[in-house]
């Protein structure tokens, strides 16, 4: 994978502990200074554990985000998805705080 922003897959922590994920990226993925993944545009549907332990479904050809930490910061939902007590349509931008809790659901407009 190339730093600058080639297209490849990233391996990233994505819940506490020794669970990891591949992330197949386009080109164009940003780095926190630290070396860690800040977020690129998904080659593929990727499913991620939230930092509370739900599977979420990340869209293709949508950006993801990731907190410094490696935890889930931000994409767009593929699939619904109950997070927090609250239904998520598929296609519904949903943002986590780096504790898990959902700061935000909202759905996108169609078109």
């Amino acid at each position: 994978m190339n730093r600058a922003g080639g297209v490849g897959w990233v391996v990233l922590a994505i819940l506490a502990g020794a669970a990891r994920a591949d992330l197949n990226c386009n080109a164009g993925i940003e780095f926190y200074p630290q070396g860690p993944v800040r977020g690129c545009v998904l080659n593929g549907h990727h499913r991620i554990h939230t930092e509370h332990g739900v599977a979420v479904t990340c869209a293709d050809g949508r950006r993801l985000e990731q907190h410094a930490d490696g935890t889930l910061a931000r994409c767009t939902l593929a699939q619904p998805a109950r997070l927090d007590g609250q239904d998520c349509a598929a296609g519904s931008e949903v943002e986590f705080a780096a504790d898990g809790a959902m700061l935000r659901c909202k759905q996108n407009n169609p078109g």
